[in-house]
């Protein structure tokens, strides 16, 4: 954690608030990059809750929530959790968050009884205080969905089953904040109350568990790292029929993540009038004050129905720190030398490009770099970046810590030679040349197939892209239950017809690991002409080595302008020939060939 924490302060995710006053208990500010993130996994689970459903509408509403709400909810006599105070240093501590009876901050045991303390914070309305006139800051986004359902019922017209989703702060004055922004007195909920009919809340219940741990592990959170609890029922909510809490493995330890509850008619009921005439499943406090029916009819029967309620509900701040928890590695590199990687999803990345001038004060680096940051960021993929530090290798640690999926260097050879920028992959630090003219199609392209694949749960074990002739290519190798490839297939159809590209898709076999060859890098260089390729091909065929990878591309000569063609290969060199031998041979068909040659083992 503390490493994550240091991290999260110095590349700009998050802050202690009020930082320059010692800070406020319990608090945090999210920077410039925490907001990317929160504001992206946030659109992640709208996206999913509500645009790629046809049953569920979204909410935004009010922080401030009449008390009447919050009586007939059973927050005002029951939101409460019990407090105890350490006589010897004066601390004040959650009970059922001890150990041994003793108190965390002193190890004394002369603790006080514990007695209810009320979570939620109250504030005056109005310019007299008067003690009448006030109102709650809501300490959940729930209770807002249910005093709105009969607005979204008149307003929409939806049938049985739909839900309601809402995305928003919320507020609770926790005894003991504590692990970073997992436990705060102000924080996000993301919740969703599915409504449905009575008897068929079971199964939906199952259906929402099973949705929700497949979002998650969309998100790039390891289902290794999840655990369904099943609330037992003397831990269960006062409306809770069932809770399934999702449970992750935070820094700290197994916690809350999000929790599904079957809240049956409880909310429904409390908040609505003529309770006596709607056939109750759940205890509910008499409400003389509503005025609403918060039921469906039925209409053939002329029946009030008061649904029941399933309700995922999340903490977006607690989403935010598993995602960058399962993100967070250190590398070791070939060369000894540690790298920091916070490799998010592409969709969930802060910045999604970062486009790098090679030198910040040559004008026209600078202007092709700002003109390519435009065409980007017209995408409307996300935040580009424009960034003139001046050292490129700086910059690729630096957009490798903050997660930065893809960085763009312009350079030299971008303004004086072909129009071509270096496109770098965070996740395997490859590098490779692609025309500006074919920049943003191929970002775009990649976020598409990228995001398509998150989106279905696969694995890119492997991708190679690149520009034939003036043509845009990706070749990859996804990993993925049948039913989801298949998914892909469909759906790369449809984004293939939509862009105007030709796609090939075939099912392959895994290919192990062959212990009894060594991979060698060959390059070759020479003026273009016709065979070059065929030469170098027949050169392994003969000796019957296997060539896995080959990249060719042509360029021009710096101040000729003659078209200069190479070629780079991986050779897989069986154990049992002679390695010098093979070199001296390669050496020998360059010179003969007339072609600049090297070949050595592969790094």
């Amino acid at each position: 954690m503390e490493e994550l924490v240091s991290l999260a302060k110095r590349r700009g995710f998050i802050f202690q608030s009020s930082d320059i006053y010692g800070g406020l208990q319990g608090v945090y500010d999210y920077g410039p990059l925490g907001v990317e993130l929160k504001n992206n996994l946030k659109a992640a689970w709208w996206r999913a809750m509500v645009y790629e459903r046809d049953d569920v509408e979204g909410l935004d509403a009010a922080i401030l929530t009449n008390p009447l709400t919050l009586k007939y909810s059973g927050h005002e006599a029951t939101f409460t959790d019990p407090l105890v105070d350490c006589r010897n240093c004066k601390s004040r501590w959650r009970a059922d968050h001890l150990e041994g009876n003793t108190c965390p901050g002193c190890g004394s045991g002369d603790l006080t009884e514990p007695r209810p303390f009320n979570l939620m914070f109250k504030t005056q309305l109005g310019p007299v205080d008067d003690g009448g006139s006030f109102a709650y800051l809501r300490p959940e986004t729930a209770q807002a969905i249910f005093t709105n359902f009969k607005n979204v019922m008149d307003s929409t017209s939806p049938k049985l089953p739909f839900g309601i989703a809402q995305i928003g702060k919320a507020f609770r004055n926790e005894i003991t904040p504590r692990n970073f922004i997992f436990r705060v007195r102000e924080f996000e909920q993301m919740e969703l109350e599915f409504f449905v009919a009575p008897g068929e809340d079971e199964q939906w219940h199952d259906t929402w568990v099973a949705e929700r741990l497949k979002w998650w592990g969309q998100q790039g959170v390891n289902e290794n790292n999840l655990e369904l609890y099943h609330v037992p029922a003397d831990e269960l909510a006062h409306y809770s029929k069932a809770t399934v809490d999702v449970m992750y493995r935070f820094p700290h330890g197994l916690e809350e993540l999000e929790g599904i509850a079957n809240r049956t008619d409880f909310d429904l009921g409390s908040h609505s009038k003529n309770q006596d005439d709607l056939n109750l499943h759940s205890a509910v406090t008499p409400n003389k004050e509503s005025n609403a029916r918060l039921a469906v009819q039925n209409l053939e029967t002329k029946s009030w129905v008061v649904p029941f309620v399933i309700e995922p509900s999340a903490g977006v701040d607690r989403g935010v720190l598993a995602v960058m928890n399962e993100a967070y590695r250190v590398e070791t590199l070939e060369n000894g030398s540690e790298r920091t990687v916070m490799a998010f999803k592409p969709h969930l990345a802060p910045i999604k490009v970062a486009i790098l001038p090679l030198k910040r004060n040559h004008e026209g680096i600078v202007a092709k770099a700002k003109g390519l940051k435009r065409e980007l960021q017209a995408l409307g993929l996300g935040r580009i970046l424009y960034e003139d530090t001046g050292n490129i290798g700086k910059g690729y640690r630096r957009h490798d810590e903050v997660g930065t999926p893809m960085c763009v260097t312009v350079d030299f050879q971008t303004i004086e030679e072909d129009d071509t920028v270096t496109v770098r992959d965070r996740d395997t630090m490859d590098q490779e040349r692609i025309a500006c003219a074919d920049l943003a199609a191929y970002v775009r392209l990649v976020s598409d197939i990228t995001a398509l694949a998150s989106a279905l749960d696969l694995n890119v074990e492997d991708s190679r892209m690149t520009v034939l002739g003036g043509e845009f290519a990706v070749l990859m190798a996804l990993q993925g239950e049948p039913d989801k490839l298949a998914q892909f297939k469909q759906q790369l159809e449809t984004l293939c017809a939509g862009n105007n590209l030709a796609y090939i898709y075939r099912d392959t076999e895994s290919r192990p690991p062959n212990q009894s060859v060594r991979p060698y890098v060959a390059t070759v260089m020479a003026l273009d002409h016709p065979g070059i390729v065929y030469a170098v091909a027949q050169f392994f065929s003969a000796r019957q080595i296997n060539i896995r990878d080959m990249h060719t591309d042509t360029r021009p000569a710096a101040h000729t302008g003659t078209p200069i063609f190479s070629v780079s290969l991986v050779a897989e060199v069986p154990a049992d020939v002679k390695v010098h031998s093979l070199k001296a041979q390669f050496e020998a068909f360059c010179e003969e060939a007339d072609l600049d040659g090297h070949m050595e083992a592969q790094r």
